[in-house]
């Protein structure tokens, strides 16, 4: 069994010194940074932290707290951290500017950069990526310090994602490690144009929206009932506008739904890991309840039967 990646850390169980522990094992192990509590104030802190090869999330409550990171202390690896406190005002100080954060609104900045950040007892969300990483997003002309994100519905989709991939330990499957990553990456990167933050040297917004309705369909692909009403939903547009989503792409909801749950059987058929597994589960895995229009529809796209599919690697 793969090891796991998931850390679940509540001061009120902690042993001994809580601060020490809480210091070393949170904050300066992922982020570099030290902590002290807010004066005059007991430190209280209840997370779940996701360490993956290529990102961190964390998502919990902290009481109100002083955070400094100091460049010539900490790993000098240049990433992005986005962090997101929902209530009370935080001040975060990144290379000689100073930013006030409103409930909701989040500040993306620079580990190459000193910081310091004043807190207050909030839920917190906080997503570390390297810069590299979001570069395909961003492009390379985007190199500030630090930015101010308003709240805006994609940083709600960030937060929301960032917290469910904090009640699964999806790290301990290297599948879904990187699925998440990929995932995270084009979430941050929409949150940042959706605030407006971004001057569109990367991916435009229509690119980063369907970016993000692929990554919805790709985590729900085994939901027989999934529909355009409830990807509309999801992504806060009209039904209209997804469909013209898919239409600049050449293709439509459905036929796109369809081609990802085939690709999805393909790839499980021929997996090691699902060799004793029956062909009815796999295609049920993939979103399909009826056997023969399985059949016949993974037929016509690869130009064989799923058995022999499975059976025939050369093909």
């Amino acid at each position: 069994m793969a090891e796991s990646s998931l850390l679940r850390f509540s001061t009120r169980e902690l042993r001994g010194n809580a601060l020490e522990r809480t210091r070393e094992e949170i904050w300066w192990r992922f982020h570099g940074m030290d902590m002290s509590p807010a004066p005059d104030v007991s430190l209280d802190m209840d997370i779940q932290l996701l360490d993956l090869p290529q990102a961190h999330v964390q998502a919990g409550s902290m009481s109100a707290a002083h955070l400094q990171r100091h460049t010539s202390q900490a790993a000098s690896a240049d990433m992005l951290i986005l962090i997101r406190y929902l209530g009370g005002a935080a001040q975060v100080r990144v290379d000689g500017q100073t930013l006030v954060l409103q409930p909701g609104d989040a500040a993306v900045f620079s580990t190459l950069h000193d910081a310091d950040f004043h807190v207050p007892s909030s839920r917190f969300y906080c997503i570390g990526l390297s810069r590299e990483a979001l570069t395909p997003w961003l492009g390379r002309s985007w190199q500030r310090p630090v930015q101010q994100l308003a709240a805006n519905p994609g940083l709600d989709l960030l937060t929301r994602y960032a917290e469910s991939l904090c009640t699964t330990d999806v790290g301990a499957n290297p599948a879904l490690g990187e699925l998440a990553c990929q995932q995270l990456k084009e979430l941050t990167a929409f949150a940042i144009h959706a605030a407006g933050a971004h001057d569109d040297h990367g991916v435009g917004r229509q690119s980063l929206r369907m970016q993000l309705a692929q990554c919805w369909i790709e985590r729900h692909l085994d939901r027989a009932d999934i529909c355009i009403e409830t990807l509309a939903a999801h992504l806060n547009l009209t039904v209209r506008s997804v469909q013209l989503l898919f239409q600049r792409e050449g293709t439509t909801f459905s036929a796109f739904v369809l081609e990802q749950r085939l690709a999805r059987a393909a790839r499980l058929l021929r997996h090691p890991a699902c060799a004793g597994h029956s062909v009815s589960r796999l295609a049920h895995e993939a979103g399909f309840t009826d056997q023969s229009y399985f059949t016949r529809r993974f037929r016509a796209r690869f130009g064989l039967t799923p058995p022999q599919w499975r059976h025939d690697a050369s093909a």
